[in-house]
């Protein structure tokens, strides 16, 4: 695909990136062109980069340790002069490799038991919404039903006299 003439749903996965400058020179040329002819890119542009601006607003300051300064300077210089403060082998602790194994057979049983019990309540669950769309339907016919039965009730009290004849 021509990165340089973008489609607006490539545009729209690629404008988040845009905002934060993650984007490679070419690919933030392409965006920046279409920018330029997208008004709703660039409206989701003023929004991604207002809710960027509101980010920084979440988190409280934090002053720094006062010592991390000299320990940083320290360990800088200790470097440069190539004597380190702590021998290099601590700098970063490799773990093992994990041996790769297969799965025993009651994980397996476990692991299709629960993809079917999943199945089976969302089965079951869509049988209960269907079920409640029924009994909806029906309460608004017996509610529709109860106001034209109370309706012609009060229609007829109001019609009958109160004289007796005779």
């Amino acid at each position: 695909m021509d990165r340089h003439s973008l489609s607006h749903d490539a545009a729209a996965d690629d404008l988040p990136a845009y905002v934060l400058g993650a984007l490679d020179a070419e690919d933030c040329q392409a965006m920046a062109a279409h920018l330029a002819a997208c008004p709703l890119c660039q409206q989701e542009r003023q929004r991604l980069e207002a809710t960027l601006g509101a980010l920084a607003t979440l988190a409280p300051p934090v002053s720094p340790p006062p010592d991390l300064r000299n320990r940083l300077l320290a360990q800088v210089t200790a470097k440069a002069d190539g004597f380190g403060t702590m021998p290099p082998e601590s700098w970063v602790t490799v773990a093992p490799p994990l041996a790769r194994t297969r799965p025993s057979r009651w994980t397996r049983f476990a692991l299709v038991a629960a993809a079917a019990l999943i199945v089976g309540l969302g089965v079951w669950l869509a049988v209960l919404a269907r079920d409640l769309a029924g009994v909806r339907a029906d309460l608004a016919e017996l509610r529709a039903q109860h106001a034209l039965t109370q309706a012609a009730l009060m229609g007829d009290a109001r019609a009958i006299p109160l004289v007796a004849e005779g």
